[in-house]
């Protein structure tokens, strides 16, 4: 269930929830995909980019990680970085 689904369904409960399912399973990479997404959309930089990291390890193609941690970069001021991430499909 998503808070989309049901607005009682905070961000908070989502983050345990993906923090729960990591912590059964630290190959899910769904779960860190979730959890980083949450964290960039909280302004959490720096977790962000943990989980998104975690994520390329298990899935190194996945755009959309590939995307967002580019976007991290760019925050960071690291365009050799973030355009790497940008050109990775």
């Amino acid at each position: 269930m998503s808070f989309l689904e049901n607005p009682a369904y905070s961000i908070l409960t989502a983050m345990a929830d993906y923090s729960k399912a990591i912590e059964l399973d630290p190959t899910n990479s769904d779960a860190y995909k979730q959890r980083g997404l949450h964290y960039m959309m909280d302004l959490q930089f720096a977790p962000a980019k943990s989980d998104f990291l975690a994520v390329l390890k298990l899935t190194p193609n996945d755009a959309q990680v590939n995307y967002r941690l580019g976007r991290i970069y760019v925050k960071e001021n690291n365009a050799d970085a973030a355009i790497a991430c940008f050109l990775r499909r």
